[in-house]
């Protein structure tokens, strides 16, 4: 994808997360929780840049043979432009470059545009959380063999 780089984020680059997370999400993560997250030994953020500004990010936790993601989230302007395949590419690489066999994760069943980017990569559903979300919403839940 031209002008967009995928990298490991780094500390310097919670609060631009963090800013990303209240763009995309009813409960977004803090800056706090982000950087809790990333110090766990299991954890793995990425982010993709254009010109310099992170315009999405993905993280996920891998143990064993199980990656599980823990949100993706990309800027209104850059969506329908493979900025978030291109996060799920990475993340599943780096999944397997860990052991991982298989990457899971789950979506809110009215998020049309995350589900179509999930199926089109390749997961299926394997279950459903009813009632999961706090404004009593279905989870779906997603896996891909890596």
């Amino acid at each position: 994808m031209q002008g967009i780089k995928v990298r490991r984020a780094e500390e310097r680059d919670y609060a631009q997360i963090a800013v990303l997370e209240a763009e995309c999400f009813a409960e977004p993560w803090s800056e706090d929780s982000i950087s809790q997250t990333a110090q766990s030994g299991h954890a793995v953020i990425l982010v993709a840049e254009r010109d310099g500004r992170i315009v999405a990010y993905g993280g996920m936790l891998v143990m064993f043979d199980t990656a599980e993601m823990l949100n993706i989230a990309v800027t209104r302007a850059e969506r329908r432009k493979g900025t978030g395949r291109a996060v799920m590419n990475a993340l599943s690489a780096e999944a397997k470059s860990r052991g991982a066999t298989r990457l899971m994760l789950e979506v809110r069943r009215s998020n049309a545009g995350a589900i179509a980017l999930y199926e089109g990569l390749g997961f299926a559903v394997i279950s459903e959380r009813r009632g999961y979300y706090a404004n009593g919403e279905d989870a779906l839940i997603y896996q891909k063999s890596l």
